[in-house]
């Protein structure tokens, strides 16, 4: 009787497994399988995201300084993934472009010898909702992607990814600009096992109760 217990409760293992393992695979941007990318190459006048195709009064680049920082938000809802798909991978790649060649010092300023500091470096950091700050160091022309593994969380509760970029230096006289923000990622189907492990249950149950019922 032990023996018809376990191979039961095996029996039961199995088909678990193989109701997670059959799933299939989310198939949507550019026929790539669980792949989704968010570009957003164009920006309007006063420092709107506006997506990945030009439209009039749109320009391929924003301008970031001290007084104005960048804040803009990538969206995959558009993507439709599905209710059973989570975020497994995201990066976030910026691409700046107009730096100054980075150098401080002092210049002349007329022949009474004046002087004045300088200082021409782009230091940018950058959050993702506003909080937690990442620095990532002086920049020129080119681009940075980072991972944004540790905040995942914030894709798979609704989609959007909030992000606010910063250029400072000592001086106060930093600038720079963003040519395109591109986030692109995988999905990746979750185990729902509710629905299967409540029919194995039941399966289970069944036997046992067969079982129960021949040894009476």
């Amino acid at each position: 009787m032990k023996k018809r217990s376990i191979a039961l409760v095996v029996a039961a293992l199995l088909a678990l497994t193989a109701a997670t393992a059959s799933a299939d695979f989310w198939d949507d941007y550019d026929n790539q399988p669980n792949q989704f990318v968010d570009r957003i190459e164009y920006w309007t006048l006063d420092g709107q995201a506006a997506g990945a195709t030009q439209n009039l009064g749109e320009f391929d680049s924003v301008w970031i300084d001290e007084d104005n920082p960048l804040n803009y938000t990538h969206a995959i809802s558009e993507f439709d993934v599905p209710d059973d798909y989570l975020v497994t991978g995201a990066w976030l790649n910026l691409d700046f472009t107009n730096a100054d060649i980075g150098s401080l010092g002092f210049e002349l300023l007329d022949p009474d010898g004046h002087q004045s500091w300088y200082d021409n470096r782009e230091f940018v950091r950058f959050a993702y909702d506003g909080s937690g700050w990442i620095e990532i160091g002086e920049q020129d022309d080119g681009q940075h992607t980072h991972n944004v593994i540790a905040d995942l969380g914030l894709l798979n509760d609704n989609g959007q990814l909030a992000v606010t970029v910063v250029v400072h230096n000592p001086l106060g006289t930093a600038n720079i600009g963003l040519d395109h923000s591109i986030l692109y990622g995988t999905v990746a189907r979750v185990p729902v096992p509710g629905a299967a492990l409540l029919g194995v249950l039941g399966l289970s149950a069944a036997g046992m109760k067969l079982r129960r019922r021949k040894s009476a």
